[in-house]
């Protein structure tokens, strides 16, 4: 009884294992081609295009098709006045002569903090910084306090910031 029953699992596992093998020649059927199989569709359906055939001819040679409006936008940006809102510090308001005292003074004093004479009619200001932030202004606005008593904080638009990039030099012979 045993040795029959393990005849019957042995020949029922090599039928399994016989299917199981002409569903996975199925499976490489081309989905909606029944009859035509993976290997016969590569070879009725050229792998490289006339496009790419003629990119691999002229190697370097890049087209790129936009649309027009990109351009535009580009444009847009490069013509815009690269400014954001912050802060910056008036430490003068009067007369052109005397603002420009007060400016080169302040130049003098705190050469790292940029300076901007502006007119408003009747008047020139000195303002200085480009401060991201109320609290960036405030730091300055204690340092220079005893300079320029009558400073005070205004929000403006400010330059961008240069962007200050890493010495690859030293970077790498450090390793």
């Amino acid at each position: 009884m045993n040795n029959a029953l393990l005849s019957f699992l042995v020949l029922a596992s090599f039928g399994l294992g016989a299917s199981a093998q002409v569903e996975s020649d199925e499976s490489w059927k081309v989905l909606g081609k029944e009859d035509t199989t993976i290997n016969d569709y590569s070879e009725s359906q050229p792998l490289l295009t006339e496009q790419r055939r003629d990119s691999l001819q002229n190697p370097g040679i890049i087209t790129i098709h936009q649309n027009e409006s990109i351009d535009e936008l580009i444009r847009t940006f490069e013509a815009a006045d690269k400014k954001l809102e912050g802060y910056r510090i008036q430490i003068f308001l009067g007369k052109a002569k005397d603002a420009q005292k007060v400016r080169t003074a302040f130049i003098s004093e705190y050469p790292d903090i940029p300076a901007y004479a502006s007119w408003q009619p009747p008047n020139m200001k000195v303002r200085i910084g480009d401060l991201k932030t109320r609290l960036d202004a405030e730091r300055i606005l204690r340092i220079i306090r005893k300079d320029f008593p009558g400073a005070y904080i205004v929000k403006d638009y400010i330059e961008l910031p240069d962007l200050e990039l890493p010495a690859l030099e030293e970077s790498s012979t450090e390793k």
